[in-house]
């Protein structure tokens, strides 16, 4: 877990902090820098690139409201022929045989073909999908923070600073981590808010591992209070030992005396008597059955 949360950090500092190279410079690709995480981006950065040299338009056909783009992909299985839907406007509309954004959420060259050709400059927000972003995260602050403001709006908000700040310290440490003596600056500042905080008494106390363990999982912590329950017929510690000291005293009789015979050997004894006795009625009854 430490080190999936590790992983997660650091991509998500080099998704926000760093920029990559922009191979064709057109506006698709820096829109795609600002909008898609590290590993996104470079899925679609090949597909931006695939436009150059693997994609030849063969013929557009008109069908209103759309135009109609059948091209020809070097790298496509089989013959490679596709075809583009493609409507421009306000709500820009495009969709293309292979159906890439339909099975990943991701847009393909083909459609990135099309857009370079009817100069469409950014991404159109529909074909954009929330969980390849890099602001996915910020919504996910509840199960970080327990931030108590009055309404949702406040929540939201707060929320979003308490990011603000991560994001900001993580900003400073890429920045500055080969400037040890800035970096210093940067501790002794934060050295100071934390003992001003901790002089207004205003940190939370850590909770015990077990509590956010119970509530992680939804379990709430037994009552150590309440008496042991006793199954039937099994006793408690205390009888068991009691019960085992008891054969021993009465062992060490019995080899003292070996005429001694206390009255649950007798009950024994008398049991298998009865059932000898049984045993020996039914085989005479078998006997008389075959004289008969």
């Amino acid at each position: 877990m430490d080190i999936q949360r590790f992983n997660h950090r650091k991509n998500d500092h080099i998704s926000r902090n760093t920029v990559p190279d922009n191979f064709s410079e057109s506006t698709l690709e820096d829109d795609a820098m600002k909008i898609y995480t590290r590993s996104i981006f470079a899925d679609q950065q090949a597909e931006l690139q695939g436009t150059l040299s693997e994609c030849l338009p063969i013929e557009t056909k008109i069908e209103e409201p759309f135009l109609k783009i059948s091209m020809k992909d070097w790298k496509a299985h089989g013959d490679g022929l596709l075809e583009v839907c493609f409507k421009k406007g306000e709500d820009v509309i495009a969709l293309c045989t292979c159906r890439r954004f339909e099975q990943y959420g991701l847009l393909c060259k083909h459609i990135y073909f099309v857009f370079k050709m009817f100069k469409v400059k950014e991404i159109p927000n529909k074909y954009v999908m929330r969980r390849w972003t890099k602001d996915v995260v910020p919504n996910d602050l509840n199960n970080t923070f327990d931030i108590t403001v009055d309404g949702d709006d406040a929540h939201k908000k707060a929320k979003e600073v308490a990011y603000e700040i991560m994001q900001t310290g993580e900003y400073l440490i890429g920045n500055l981590i080969k400037d040890f003596d800035h970096l210093l600056i940067v501790r002794d500042r934060m050295r100071e808010m934390k003992e001003m905080v901790d002089e207004l008494r205003i940190t939370k106390p850590i909770d015990p591992k077990f509590d956010r363990y119970s509530r992680l999982i939804g379990y709430e912590k037994p009552n150590t209070d309440d008496p042991p329950t006793v199954l039937k017929g099994e006793g408690t510690a205390a009888d068991k030992v009691a019960n085992k000291e008891g054969r021993k005293r009465r062992a060490i009789q019995l080899e003292k005396d070996p005429n001694l015979v206390d009255e649950e050997d007798e009950e024994v004894e008398t049991g298998d008597e009865e059932e000898f006795e049984e045993s020996d009625e039914a085989e005479d009854s078998d006997f008389e059955c075959e004289d008969e």
